[in-house]
This record gives structure tokens, C-alpha cells and sequence, in this order.
């Protein structure tokens, strides 16, 4: 990659996309499991990184969805391509080391891979397993799969299937994987600079019915519309709606954030495509001084666009 202006530009993207969803994650974490009337109650509307919660974090802590995203980057980092035998590797390991907080869904299914179970046919089994009606719809493949889109922004079919097989991970029920497929898709858009109309653009090629239905309707949402729970299409949603109705990076995230609910990885969603619209030169210098990992997901970022293909 040369270092022209355009060059220049995607790299600023490319940072801002996985150290603002870092950001929002941080943000949002202490305020998980709060509603938002608690929130504005006890606390106004919470602007920079706290910490505390149920989880005590530290003021720039992350949780689990930045945790995940990491190891999906470091192993295309390392590779230079995305590998999800590695990947999976990779998050097996960082499971074992017993991270504060873990998706359940997660939990269980690289617990299963970890006994020996192969990876595809974990994800199916805790579906099977724990009864549920529907497949589980949790919302945890949904930043974890966003390095993927450094990676194959360019490339539209490599970038579906390759988002699909690391969701599918962990994340069997094809609404979450198309979720991720969706938000990856608008991250690959905004890095290209086509911001407009890019929720339509990206509905009209989803196929997963739901999602695409979703993504048309997003614009006449308000609000009180909005279901802050760990439901991954209800995430998606009010990640976008919080992207789409505000004019800065800053403000997206922090209006994600006091939704409360699942706070943490809606506003990470909410980061991840505000950084890719705004770029890393929007995220306040306050939150950079005080984010755990800001100085390896800017190398990380770097290092992905670059053997982009």
C-alpha cells in the first residue's frame, strides 16, 4: 500500500473501526444489565469511561466483545488471512485463561471444541442441547467477527463466507451470522467512503429475511422503538439507529451507551461503524489516553488493511 491521500484515509478508517467498537465497549460496560432510566437516574448521561458495574472494570477496561475481536485480529494479523481453525484456537485459549465475562453461548459452545468436538458441530450442539426453540440469538459473534472486514472489504462473496464461518463458531442460528455479515458489510461500505444510503444498500443484499426487514424499516424507529436486550437483531438495530441518528463518532457511541441494556456491545457495534465512517482522528483524545488496548489495535488495524486483498 502506498502512503497517497486515499491510502491514508482507509488507514485512518481501519484504525477508527476496531479502536472505536474498543472504545464503545469500554464505555458501555459499566452500564450493562442498567436500564436507561436508571442510568440518567444515577449517573446522567455518562460521557467517558467510568468503570465499575457488575463487572468492577477498570475506567478503560474492555470486556469480552473486545477480548474476542483481538484474538480475531491478532491470528489474521499473524497469518496474514483469515484462518478460523486458528481463529478458534486462538479463542479456545483465551476462554481457558478466564476472562472476567463471556458470552454464554461462547462459553458453551468452545467449551465443547475444546473437549474435542469440531468446530461447526459445537455451535449446532448447544443449540440442540440447551432447548432452544429458535437457535440462540446472542450477540456475541457480532464484534468478534470485525477484523474480517479490514481484511476482505474489498472482496463482497470472500467477506460473506468468511464472516459466516467464524460466527458460525460459536453462533450456529444463520440470523447471527447474517448479523454479522450485515454490520461487515456496512463497515466495508463506509471504509470505501460510500456512506450513502449505505443501510439500504447493504438490506437489499442480505437474504436472511429478517435482517434485511430490519434494516429497511430502521429509519422510522424511534427511541422508545428500540429493544436493548442481548438479542442480536435487536443489538444490530439499535446499534445502527444510534450510528444513524447522531453526526459524530463521539456522540454515536455515547448515545448507544446510556441505552443501557446490553450497553457494551451495542455501543462496541456502534463504534465500530462510526469509526469506519469518521476515522480514528474523531475518537477523543480522552478515550485513547485511557483505552487498555489502543496502541495494539491501532497496530493490528494497520497491519490487516494492508494485506487487504
Amino acid at each position: 500500500m502506498s502512503t497517497d491521500q486515499g491510502d491514508l484515509k482507509l488507514l485512518s478508517k481501519a484504525r477508527g473501526t476496531l479502536i472505536a467498537a474498543a472504545c464503545g465497549d469500554a464505555l458501555g460496560g459499566p452500564l450493562e444489565l442498567m436500564g436507561k432510566n436508571e442510568i440518567h437516574r444515577n449517573l446522567g448521561q455518562v460521557r467517558d469511561f467510568i468503570g465499575g458495574g457488575w463487572l468492577s472494570l477498570s475506567p478503560g477496561e474492555v470486556t469480552d466483545d473486545t477480548q474476542m475481536m483481538l484474538e480475531v485480529a491478532r491470528s489474521i494479523a499473524t497469518l496474514g488471512r483469515e484462518d478460523p481453525q486458528a481463529i478458534t484456537t486462538r479463542l479456545v485459549e483465551w476462554m481457558n485463561s478466564n476472562p472476567k465475562d463471556i458470552d454464554h453461548t461462547v462459553f458453551e459452545s468452545l467449551s465443547l471444541i475444546r473437549d474435542g468436538t469440531p468446530i461447526y458441530e459445537a455451535s449446532k450442539l448447544v443449540i440442540e442441547r440447551e432447548g432452544f426453540t429458535n437457535g440462540s440469538r446472542g450477540n456475541g459473534c457480532l464484534i468478534t467477527c470485525v477484523p474480517i472486514a479490514l481484511l476482505l472489504y474489498k472482496r463482497e462473496q470472500a467477506l460473506v463466507k468468511q464472516t459466516r464461518s467464524v460466527a458460525s463458531i460459536t453462533h450456529a442460528n444463520p440470523v447471527c451470522q447474517w448479523a454479522a455479515v450485515a454490520l461487515n458489510m456496512m463497515i466495508s461500505e463506509l471504509l470505501r467512503g460510500r456512506f450513502e444510503q449505505v443501510v439500504v444498500r447493504v438490506a437489499d443484499k442480505v437474504p436472511q429475511p429478517e435482517i434485511s426487514e430490519m434494516l429497511r424499516s430502521i429509519e422510522k424507529k424511534s427511541e422508545d422503538d428500540l429493544d436493548n436486550s442481548g438479542d442480536v437483531l435487536a443489538t444490530l438495530e439499535s446499534a445502527i439507529w444510534a450510528f444513524g441518528n447522531t453526526s459524530s463518532l463521539e456522540d454515536a457511541i455515547i448515545k448507544a451507551a446510556n441505552l443501557g441494556g446490553d450497553a457494551d456491545t451495542r455501543a462496541a457495534v456502534t463504534g465500530s461503524l462510526a469509526g469506519a465512517h469518521y476515522g480514528i482522528e474523531s475518537i477523543p483524545q480522552r478515550w485513547l489516553e485511557r483505552l487498555e488496548p489502543a496502541q495494539e489495535l491501532i497496530v493490528l488495524a494497520e497491519q490487516i488493511v494492508r494485506t487487504s486483498r
